[in-house]
């Protein structure tokens, strides 16, 4: 069986849809005025023995690691029609875009995975934890509200953006947005906004669809002060006054389970995120650190060689530098890699756990200084 995968050209179009009408619309049309494929994200398509048989698209990204940035590969809409899924054309397509996408210049990629264990067989790891808070009405915690409250239209989003790059810098993960970006993030039919403070401090977004005693969800909740976070929390107990439970999402270090926990209320990690690290080298001087220290690591990649190593690295308030080395002081596969890289779980806890194999303690607490811990979240869908 040969195989072959390329960007979609105007001629792939058509295989294109129809490979995701079937797999993802149950065959249902992609009418002639929808834009599938994205214009602005990168697709492809996969051939079996000359016949388009998979396809996925990526949507590119910057996404936060703390003050540093990484380009990273949010890959979408993985699809492979019915009758190619026993000749391994899924497979192979996934481990030919690991070179593709690095040779393109992202350093890592992130996923929503349908099967965590097919993904997990090209280096993708679940990283960051999502928590879902469902909390009855009568457990939410009454707080006071200390900053104004006010409407936020979608076009007002650059309102937003404020709070949310403080969000998104004490933290890792998460997607720089540009304007656009807010538009998509709001979908087909925008939520009501409501902001917290002048200038704004914290966020939420709600749909008010559904009647008396229905959940109320959250579509997103972004703080960036304790005094947002409390006044943003109470008017979402205003809104949900004659709804049911309120639903939404925090990162590991919210303040709901720190501070609020109540019986009652039910906790989930919900839509976690894979990623992967495609650029080893890159993706280390990307990192903005906060000490300084050397050390040196080995990280076993088999899908992708050049990120094996060994590398010395050397970091100080003046950035990273990586270079070969011969031996090294660490020792990981790409999976914990890329844990470690993002911050959670942190290359503390993958040493604990047997992740990761230390043959020198002063280069392992350098390396924990630089690759420090930190709470990971993506917020954006793909």
């Amino acid at each position: 069986m040969g195989f072959e995968f390329r960007e979609v050209t105007a001629e792939d179009v058509e295989a294109v849809r129809h490979i995701w009408s079937i797999v993802y619309r149950r065959g249902e049309p992609i009418e002639p005025g929808e834009e599938v494929p994205r214009a602005d994200r990168l697709s492809f398509v996969g051939f079996l023995d000359g016949r388009p048989g998979a396809a996925f698209s990526i949507m590119p990204m910057k996404v936060t690691r703390g003050d540093g940035t990484l380009s990273c590969a949010g890959v979408a809409s993985v699809a492979v029609l019915p009758e190619a899924r026993n000749a391994r054309l899924g497979s192979a397509f996934m481990e030919w875009s690991l070179g593709d996408l690095r040779a393109r210049g992202y350093e890592t990629a992130a996923l929503y995975a349908y099967r965590d264990s097919f993904y997990r067989r090209f280096g993708y790891e679940v990283t960051g934890r999502r928590w879902q808070i469902r909390c009855p009405p009568d457990r939410l915690p009454d707080l006071e509200p200390t900053l104004p409250v006010r409407h936020v239209t979608p076009e007002e989003a650059h309102l937003l953006d404020r709070p949310y790059r403080a969000f998104a810098r004490a933290r890792s993960g998460l997607f720089l947005r540009e304007q656009s970006d807010w538009i998509n993030r709001f979908g087909k039919r925008p939520p009501m906004i409501y902001a917290a403070g002048d200038p704004v401090e914290a966020y939420a977004w709600v749909s008010m669809e559904g009647s008396f005693w229905d959940d109320l969800p959250v579509g997103e909740f972004v703080w960036s002060t304790p005094a947002g976070y409390e006044t943003m929390l109470a008017t979402l107990r205003a809104l949900d006054i004659n709804r049911g439970a309120l639903i939404w999402h925090e990162p590991s270090d919210g303040p709901f389970l720190l501070s609020h926990m109540d019986q009652g209320v039910r906790v989930c990690l919900d839509r976690h995120t894979m990623f992967r690290a495609l650029e080893v080298p890159n993706a280390l001087r990307r990192l903005v650190p906060e000490s300084s220290g050397e050390f040196r690591i080995r990280v076993d990649d088999s899908h992708l060689p050049a990120n094996v190593g060994p590398w010395q690295v050397r970091f100080g308030l003046d950035g990273v530098d990586v270079s070969p080395a011969k031996e090294a002081d660490l020792e990981l596969g790409i999976a914990a890699f890329s844990q470690a890289l993002m911050g959670e779980p942190s290359l503390e806890v993958l040493l604990h756990a047997g992740k990761v194999a230390s043959h020198d303690e002063a280069a392992t607490r350098a390396a924990r200084a630089l690759l420090s811990p930190r709470p990971t979240i993506l917020m954006d869908y793909f």
